[in-house]
C-alpha cells in the first residue's frame, strides 16, 4: 500500500476549489431573529446608575472593613507594647524593692 503524497495548492487554485463544493445558504429565520437577540444590549438611564451604586456601595462596604480591621488591629498591637512596657516596669520595681536573706 502505498501512502498519500501532498501536492501543494496555489492559493488560486484553492479558492476555486472552495468555491465550486461550497455553496452558498440562506440562514433560517429563526436563527437570524435569535442572532439579533443575543445582540441587544441595555442602554440608557435605567440600568446604568442602578450598577453603579451597587459596585460604589460595595467599594465603600470593603474599604470601610478594611480601614476598621486595621485600626483595631493598630491599637491592639499598642495595647500590648503598653502592657509589655508596665509589666517589665512591674517586674523591675519588685526585684529591685526586695530584701535577700542570706
Amino acid at each position: 500500500m502505498k501512502g498519500r503524497q501532498s501536492q501543494s495548492v496555489s492559493r488560486k487554485q484553492l479558492e476555486d476549489l472552495l468555491a465550486q463544493v461550497l455553496v452558498p445558504v440562506e440562514p433560517d429565520l429563526r436563527f437570524v431573529r435569535t442572532l439579533k437577540a443575543r445582540l441587544v444590549t441595555y442602554r440608557g438611564p435605567g440600568m446604568g446608575p442602578i450598577w453603579g451604586l451597587a459596585f460604589g456601595v460595595g467599594v465603600a462596604t470593603v474599604v470601610t472593613v478594611a480601614t476598621l480591621g486595621l485600626t483595631l488591629r493598630v491599637i491592639l498591637a499598642l495595647l500590648g507594647i503598653i502592657g509589655s512596657v508596665s509589666r517589665g516596669k512591674q517586674e523591675a520595681g519588685q526585684h529591685s524593692g526586695a530584701v535577700s536573706k542570706a
